[in-house]
């Protein structure tokens, strides 16, 4: 697991590339204290924590806030996600960092929407590493069942997102479906994301096909 400055993250904090299983994925570190780490829900970044990382830094804590394989500015998703794949990705980020090891403290595992999953899954896996568990705005799923085999479903996400990406619907769509999708889903007004870093990040079919193949294991993971 190494890590290293990436060029210009465009948002706040020290931006790294760090690769945790054959992943670079893109993490911010900012503030001091505990450690609390930020994960965010399906096909979302980083800076959509901007405002929560600022008020938890003025507090007195570590905010760690990190993008999954696919999202935001990390390397492209090359498999399926699983529950205890992400909170082992987690873990391994931590490690990276140096919040790991017999010496290292607990940490706070905030989930947001999907990543209250992997929020859990981590609690579950290392319950001698979690100081606190925060599920906000969780999915929840009381008896998932699947209909269609996994591998049929990775398969048609794969597909999607490789048809999207060679119609050009990211770049052309891409900024403005997100900022869509966030307006129909919060109150208080349109998305508070600054426009260059929605554009940097939906323009690609990276975030598109991530958000599809992580999409499709949804009931696996619930």
């Amino acid at each position: 697991m190494t890590a290293h400055e990436p060029p210009n993250p465009g948002s706040g904090g020290t931006g790294l590339f760090v690769r945790v299983d054959g992943a670079a994925l893109h993490v911010l570190v900012e503030g001091r204290g505990p450690v609390c780490v930020l994960s965010a829900g399906l096909a979302m970044a980083w800076f959509d924590w901007d405002a929560v990382a600022a008020l938890l830094a003025a507090e007195g804590r570590t905010v760690v806030r990190f993008d999954r394989p696919g999202h935001g500015l990390s390397g492209p998703a090359t498999a399926p996600p699983t529950t205890a794949g992400e909170a082992h990705r987690i873990a391994g980020l931590l490690d990276a960092l140096g919040y790991g090891g017999p010496a290292a403290d607990p940490v706070t595992v905030v989930g947001h929407s999907i990543a209250a999953f992997h929020a859990e899954g981590f609690a579950r896996l290392y319950p001698g590493r979690t100081a606190g568990l925060v599920l906000l705005d969780a999915s929840v799923e009381e008896d998932p069942r699947t209909v269609l085999p996994a591998a049929l479903r990775t398969g048609a996400a794969r597909a999607l997102g490789r048809a999207v990406t060679a119609a050009g619907l990211p770049a052309a769509l891409g900024p403005a479906a997100r900022r869509a999708t966030v307006r129909a889903s919060r109150t208080g007004g349109g998305d508070p994301a600054a426009r260059d870093l929605v554009r940097r990040c939906y323009r690609t079919g990276r975030v598109w096909r991530g958000a599809l193949l992580e999409n499709s294991r949804y009931l696996d993971m619930a």
